[in-house]
Parts: C-alpha cells; sequence; structure tokens
C-alpha cells in the first residue's frame, strides 16, 4: 500500500512540474518560440532599422531614417539614453551607397553630434544621384564609468 501510494505522490509530483515547465516550438531553422516570452516590442522590422541589439544597457530607443524627395536624401537619427545614468550621448551618422560589383556599402557623407545629455538627434540633408542608399547610425551612451555602443540601419532607397 506505501508503495502504490509512493508511486502516486511521485506521479503527481511529475505532473505538476511538467505543467510549470514552460513550452517552447522549435522550428528547423533553429528559432525558439517562447510563449513566456513577448519580445516584438524589441525586435525592429527589417525595413524600418535592423538592430543587432535586443537589450541595451543604456540606451532606451534609437530611430534611424532615411527619406528622399527628388534628388534631396533626409537623413535623421536620434537616440535616448536612461535619465539615471547615461551623461553623455553621440551619434555617428552615414549615408552610405551600395556598389554591386562589389557587393559593398561605402560612405558618401557623413555627420556627428555629441551632446552633454542622455538624448541626442541629428537630421541633415545630402544630394544623391541615382543608385541604392541606406543610412548607418553609431550611437553612443556614457556614463560616468562605462559606454555603450548600438548600430542601426535604415531601410534602402533606390533611386
Amino acid at each position: 500500500m506505501k508503495k502504490k501510494r509512493c508511486k502516486s505522490l511521485v506521479g503527481l509530483v511529475m505532473l505538476l512540474l511538467l505543467m510549470l515547465v514552460p513550452q517552447y516550438n522549435v522550428y528547423a531553422d533553429g528559432e525558439i518560440d517562447d510563449p513566456m516570452v513577448d519580445i516584438s516590442e524589441d525586435v525592429e522590422e527589417p525595413t524600418a532599422g535592423i538592430g543587432i541589439t535586443l537589450f541595451s544597457t543604456y540606451i532606451s530607443t534609437s530611430n534611424v531614417n532615411l527619406s528622399v524627395s527628388g534628388n534631396k536624401a533626409t537623413c535623421t537619427a536620434d537616440v535616448s539614453g536612461f535619465k539615471s545614468s547615461v551623461i553623455k550621448t553621440s551619434i555617428f551618422m552615414y549615408l552610405q551607397k551600395y556598389n554591386s560589383s562589389t557587393d559593398t556599402w561605402s560612405t558618401a557623407a557623413s555627420w556627428s553630434v555629441t551632446e552633454d545629455s542622455h538624448t541626442a538627434s541629428i537630421s541633415k540633408t545630402a544630394i544623391i544621384t541615382s543608385g541604392k542608399y541606406r543610412v548607418k547610425a553609431s550611437y553612443w551612451a556614457y556614463t560616468a564609468s562605462s559606454s555603450e555602443n548600438v548600430i542601426k540601419y535604415s531601410g534602402t532607397y533606390t533611386k
């Protein structure tokens, strides 16, 4: 009788553990779908700016954009660090043109801004010719003892 009761108790504990362990879907491409974690707000859409970092220590938001009207490209970027720790921010912004023969991006124009603040923004224009363009933004956030760098790209524009 004690053996049967022990087996029942072990079975009940195992069933409870299975109910508490999160279930994951693993796909053929190696992607793991965890229903317990929603990171959809942290992941940038590829056309809106490709972010490398899902979580930043000091940078709370960063945006980069390329808009074109005629032959005038307007490049914008902004960054915001956590106010409680960030004392200085910098943005290094590059208008890049794609070279299809070498499959590389080269810098057509570049600008930068540094602010003694937890936020910074920059907006610049450049004249473009035919080709494929994007904006690369390198964001820096500085604290009293450390720094962090995040790089993002705008969507592309073909003229």
